[in-house]
């Protein structure tokens, strides 16, 4: 990539506040262009390198597709092999569900189920655990009708694999895709990453309504210190180095058989289902969708699938805790593109890749940032506007209508945990899954209850019986369907 590549990588980044990318571009033979810009921490002004290790969040579900890919080249199951056969305490609350629900359905995000995420967010819960909780998780959709993303199906992809294999997702992972393929600072716990050196630390933007100034951003926690549940869905830790052997690989099976350790790849079963569109995508919250230049979207296993002016393209994005990840290529070209950034659910990366490929496929560039900086700033504006409308027409009442002891206690829903409230300097106090969040009251018996992890205040609503006591609460957790309800204990 030539000087005016590099110079609109670092104006995009001012404008668009991301301390620390890194992005490596690559054909089927060699990397062509590997770098890192700014910081991977900005209190130490430690810089970014094409070494530097980041979370790549849900372009882990790659892994994990291709993982299941292997062992049904082993002759250890199909794709179309159901996960109660595997699984037998698998459960949904759609019993066809239940009993048809494929390895296939698994990983195309056609469970029926929404996305449900504040259920496995942060849990302190094992994978079999949270598979568990999915028979109290309600759909909104009728099995297979539509696709859904869904986090807690790759959780359940990655017990599949444990199973069939009889090691870890962890080890299995390691050993017949990490290693063959040499990708040596590759991690799946935060602390082994850490302990390797050169880790990219997160942040996100502040939230706007407490914000000195625009694209004030702040230091974050990561995700998880430990082993997550949350591997085989979005835990997997790595950099552009690594990610352009990973890349390579799968550009060379557009067209070749491949040798990887002892495992030689069925391009026909393996590569023909995982690049292979499965389900219409039709969430129009997507970035791409409204420009003619990329085609109409679907999902394949573990990859999304589309067009881009013309050319057909596969490719994925992440976001977890303090980053963002992208992770494409374009098969007929024969080129591809790795960028990681460490703040919150930056779409950068995706865009600086398109970017790239305006200027690979020798196409004249399109002012992406422009066009999907104008998209986000106009989300934001939205949001703000929202929020000061739900302000103007909230009624205000001097204090509860019971006294704060009342309300404290804890509470349970079976699919999300459990809720603790308690006193605090005098107000609420709300534990739930690991993060704590602050309480003031909104009216009547429901409050606000916000985290400084989610810029994304809620309502929470106390259940009250005829004799004025504190029975439950209800939370709009999930959006797409009815408020979630935590019993009292």
């Amino acid at each position: 990539m030539n000087t005016e590549y590099e110079n609109l990588i670092t104006a995009a980044m001012q404008d668009w506040h991301v301390p620390g990318l890194a992005i490596a571009i690559i054909n089927r033979d060699k990397v062509l262009y590997s770098q890192g810009f700014g910081w991977r921490d900005c209190e130490q002004q430690l810089p970014v390198t094409h070494d530097t290790i980041f979370w790549i969040a849900s372009c882990s579900k790659a892994f994990t597709a291709f993982a299941l890919g292997l062992l049904i080249d082993d002759g250890k199951l199909d794709w179309d092999t159901t996960v109660r056969s595997i699984l037998p305490d698998f459960a949904m609350q759609d019993p066809v569900a239940t009993e048809r629900l494929t390895v296939r359905d698994l990983l195309c995000h056609r469970s029926g189920l929404p996305r449900h995420d504040k259920a496995w967010f942060k849990v302190a819960a094992s994978r079999h655990e949270l598979m568990q909780r999915l028979a109290h998780l309600a759909p909104n959709k009728d099995f297979r009708a539509v696709y859904q993303y869904q986090n807690i199906m790759y959780i359940v992809a990655g017990l599949v694999v444990e199973r069939v294999s009889g090691l870890s997702w962890e080890a299995f992972v390691q050993q017949r895709i990490v290693e063959p393929l040499g990708m040596s600072r590759t991690f799946f716990a935060h602390v082994a990453a850490a302990q390797a050196g050169n880790f990219a630390q997160p942040y996100q933007p502040v939230p706007l309504r407490r914000a000195t100034a625009i694209g004030e951003i702040q230091r974050m926690a990561h995700y998880a210190q430990e082993n997550s549940a949350l591997g085989p869905a979005g835990g997997i830790q790595s950099n552009i180095n690594d990610l352009s052997y990973w890349l390579r690989m799968n550009l060379r099976l557009m067209t070749d058989d491949f040798q990887l350790g002892q495992s030689k790849i069925n391009r026909q079963s393996t590569i023909g289902n995982l690049f292979k569109p499965q389900v219409v995508v039709g969430d129009e919250t997507t970035l791409i969708y409204g420009y003619e230049e990329f085609g109409h979207s679907t999902y394949g296993l573990g990859w999304r699938l589309n067009t881009y002016r013309g050319h057909w393209l596969a490719q994925h994005n992440g976001a977890i805790d303090g980053f963002g990840s992208h992770v494409s290529f374009l098969p007929e070209a024969g080129v591809g593109v790795v960028a990681l950034a460490n703040v919150d659910a930056s779409n950068l990366p995706a865009t600086l890749a398109y970017c790239a490929y305006d200027r690979l496929l020798g196409l004249p560039p399109i002012d992406w940032l422009g066009r999907f900086k104008g998209k986000i700033d106009k989300w934001q504006a939205e949001a703000v506007a929202l929020r000061n409308k739900v302000l103007a027409e909230r009624k205000v009442a001097a204090a509860p209508p019971r006294s704060l002891p009342n309300y404290v206690g804890q509470f349970v829903n079976a699919g999300y945990g459990a809720i603790g409230i308690r006193q605090h300097n005098g107000h609420l106090a709300m534990r739930f899954n690991g993060l704590d969040f602050s309480v003031s009251h909104w009216q009547d018996d429901t409050f606000e209850i916000d985290t400084e992890t989610f810029d994304d205040p809620k309502l929470m609503t106390f259940r009250v019986s005829a004799e004025g006591q504190v029975t439950g609460l209800a939370i709009q957790w999930e959006a797409a369907v009815a408020a979630i309800e935590f019993e009292r204990t």
